[in-house]
């Protein structure tokens, strides 16, 4: 079984309240418990495609989907013509996992559930870095990514772009709250930026 990346931990005793290297220290006993039970749950799945994007004042539109007036999103893909987009989840079986463990053992409960918020997170980002690679090797490079929820692009964003990307396939649907379930599920846009354009600020 593989082991995770100092990030993760970092991340967990972060989300689990740590402030200080010390916090973070005292966490890593119920961290390294909780690792083996992230990791025999996870069931990771994702979907990745390139897709249009136009830019227009502060009209943001991906593909076909209806404009969304995003300052943020205009100002990130500034430049940019062509988007990543990413889904990615843990699965079922990491809910039910957290979800028992809270049950029978809440503080081991707590750090699963911090823990595999950051594993999924660190997946991401590996899966995000891997593109960046192949898309240096064209001349292009990826921007920060974003995701609905964060900024001015709202929550409700979600319901389309999760329709766009058919996340249905990796078995990740939305609440009427359009919160995922799975619960550790991310989705993500990036820009596709030529690389020697300065990133915006």
């Amino acid at each position: 079984m593989k082991a995770m990346r100092e990030a993760c931990y970092r991340d967990a005793a972060r989300f689990l309240g740590a402030k200080s290297a010390e916090d973070r220290a005292a966490l890593m006993p119920i961290l390294l418990k909780a690792e083996p039970i992230v990791l025999s749950a996870a069931r990771e799945k994702h979907i990745l495609t390139e897709a249009p994007v136009a830019v227009q004042g502060d009209q943001f539109t991906l593909d076909g989907l209806q404009p969304i007036s995003s300052p943020d999103l205009c100002r990130l893909f500034q430049g940019s013509h062509r988007a990543v987009a990413v889904a990615i989840t843990l699965g079922a079986e990491m809910d039910s996992a957290i979800r028992r463990y809270l049950l029978k053992d809440p503080g081991l409960g707590a750090a699963v559930g911090a823990l595999a918020s950051a594993y999924v997170d660190d997946l991401l980002d590996q899966l995000m870095a891997q593109e960046n690679a192949r898309l240096m090797e064209q001349g292009f490079i990826l921007s920060p990514r974003f995701s609905p929820g964060y900024g001015d692009v709202p929550l409700s964003w979600q319901k389309p772009f999760t329709a766009f990307l058919h996340t249905e396939k990796i078995g990740v649907r939305l609440t009427e709250q359009c919160l995922m379930i799975p619960e550790k599920s991310i989705t993500a846009l990036a820009a596709v930026r030529p690389s020697g354009m300065e990133e915006e600020q």
